[in-house]
């Protein structure tokens, strides 16, 4: 291209960049949102959220009494169709919720101890409805449910033993305790009265007493100490897969849907017996464990299944087998386990979490209530 045709291309191509269609063109510069003072953290920010501390934009709007009714039934649909949705995926699809919590995704379901709260509110009240005291012990309950009864654990009888002398000498001590302080605590009319009543009247009477107020304490720490056993469980559950839980709170999130489970598990269970005949005493369901367990416990398989899965009969047998099966289930989607060593290592922990619920956690129950007596 010589001089002359450079200098026309150019200035065609200057007359084209002030065409009037050129100029006429008018660029919206980019404009960032309001800027916005956090009246939390006082940071400013752009946007609707502040990326300092989280709170959000707030406008005089939000104050009207519209905003507040749709804000709160925003939140109890949102919250019940979580907690719904969850509960029913923990019965549903064991070990489901657990992965996607530990994978990220938590959003689409209620937070682990929300369930946890939900459902021991459910079981709470359900065992109160019904009268159930399998989770509520009796004061002389220290001298059952022994641990070296089971197949095995024979070797655990002094454990037993020191279990039950303690518990036994705790009680003496608290019944002296509270004898010596209703006397002092009597009025002397009242002394006077009880003067010509022989002593183990007056005995019995404050023994009766004290009983009353175990069985007042008891009702409310036997539901609301159990959370103690979601720690509990999830260390046993990271020690046995302590190559797959890199975090002990992954095993506590594990741990507290499987107590959930638990605890929904017993209370639909017992709701399932119980109902029918406390409304309309019907026993169709009421003998049902004990029919069910006729398979297992029959004459020819009864040693079997005294040692597969306990001498509690229907009970015991009950619980360990769905919770043989709900863990099973859990370390398949968790772990990817073959069949052989998932069935045992489920069947294993399924009889440990027995024991330590109906053998140890009852036990450490009445040493609390007693201890607070």
């Amino acid at each position: 291209m010589n001089g002359w045709n450079k200098m026309l291309f150019y200035s065609i191509l200057t007359l084209f960049k002030s065409s009037p269609l050129e100029k006429n063109k008018t660029v919206k510069p980019h404009r960032p949102d309001k800027l916005h003072v956090c009246p939390n953290c006082h940071n400013k920010f752009y946007g609707k959220i502040c990326n300092h501390c989280g709170e959000k934009v707030f406008h005089d709007s939000q104050l009207s009494a519209k905003h507040f009714i749709h804000q709160t039934i925003d939140v109890f649909t949102h919250f019940e169709n979580k907690v719904v949705k969850t509960i029913w995926l923990l019965l549903s699809k064991p070990g489901f919720v657990t992965k996607e919590n530990l994978r990220g995704v938590r959003v689409p379901y209620a937070k682990p101890v929300q369930v946890f709260v939900i459902v021991n509110l459910f079981f709470y009240m359900m065992i109160q409805y019904l009268h159930i005291t399998d989770y509520t012990p009796s004061s002389q309950d220290g001298a059952s449910s022994y641990i070296s009864d089971k197949p095995g654990l024979g070797w655990m009888r002094p454990v037993d033993k020191t279990i039950m002398l303690s518990l036994k000498n705790l009680r003496s001590k608290k019944l002296a305790a509270y004898e010596k302080r209703t006397a002092a605590d009597t009025t002397a009319e009242a002394k006077k009265e009880w003067s010509d009543v022989p002593g183990h009247f007056v005995h019995y009477y404050n023994d009766q007493l004290f009983i009353n107020t175990y069985n007042q304490k008891v009702s409310f720490y036997s539901k609301t100490l159990i959370f103690i056993l979601i720690p509990v469980f999830a260390a046993i559950f990271y020690l046995v897969f302590y190559k797959k839980l890199q975090y002990y709170g992954s095993a506590l999130i594990l741990s507290t849907h499987f107590v959930s489970f638990n605890l929904l598990f017993y209370s639909l269970l017992s709701g399932i017996i119980m109902l029918p005949y406390k409304w309309f005493h019907s026993r169709t369901f009421y003998n049902l464990p004990g029919k069910a367990m006729k398979l297992l416990y029959n004459d020819k398989l009864r040693d079997f299944s005294n040692a597969t899965f306990g001498i509690y009969e229907g009970f015991e047998a009950l619980h360990v087998i769905f919770f043989g099966a709900w863990l099973f289930f859990a370390f398949r989607r968790l772990f990817n386990l073959h069949w052989l060593p998932n069935l045992i290592a489920s069947y294993l922990l399924g009889r440990i979490f027995f024991i330590l619920i109906f053998c140890l956690y009852k036990k450490l129950v009445i040493a609390f209530t007693l201890w607070s007596m």
